[in-house]
């Protein structure tokens, strides 16, 4: 019995020691820039492997104030992109400091090809933001949709009504909008 004790509180001291020693909380966000981040892609993490040669989707994450590639997944269309979008980073994506500019709860209420441009409702949601964050939200949801379709031209609806919106020189505009208008916000 007493050597169970010592047992015991031996590995209660380690675990009491070795969690002393982790890595401390930083106080809010920390903005990271491009030179710390590879340039290509982040891979998709070892639990994601679907086990095939496809290269998978590309979705489009914030790095300090530029967006950064993902590799993910290959989904099986555009709006299922769209959907691994909105979930925002997972673990190893996150622990590289990438973040999402997209207001928690923005939901894909449909996807549609629309001539030459892809249309992308979303829920109002989308648009509890303003500023330069709304134009990186803008640029996710617009590299994104153009990298996992067959068109450059992104055309954003908020609950049903095709919307106005802000490209990277300040100007706003009714039409579809593609990669080139957020230059600025492109990766490194």
């Amino acid at each position: 019995m007493r050597r169970w004790f010592i047992v015991v509180i031996t590995v209660l001291a380690v675990v009491a020691v070795g969690g002393a020693c982790g890595i401390p909380d930083d106080e809010g966000p920390v903005a990271l820039d491009g030179a710390h981040l590879p340039p290509e892609p982040v891979p998709a993490e070892a639990d994601d492997a679907t086990g095939d040669d496809d290269e998978g989707s590309v979705l489009y994450l914030v790095a300090g104030e530029r967006l950064q590639p993902v590799q993910r997944p290959s989904q099986p269309d555009l709006t299922a992109t769209l959907v691994a979008l909105l979930e925002g980073p997972r673990g190893t994506e996150a622990a590289l400091g990438l973040r999402t500019a997209i207001p928690a709860g923005t939901r894909i209420l449909g996807v549609t090809l629309n001539g030459g441009a892809v249309r992308v409702d979303l829920s109002k949601e989308f648009v509890s933001i303003v500023g330069e964050e709304h134009l990186l939200a803008l640029a996710q949801v617009v590299y994104t949709a153009a990298e996992a379709s067959a068109v450059d031209q992104v055309q954003i609806a908020i609950e049903g009504e095709a919307v106005a919106v802000a490209r990277d020189d300040g100007q706003l505009t009714s039409g579809p909008v593609g990669p080139s208008d957020y230059d600025a916000l492109a990766p490194p």
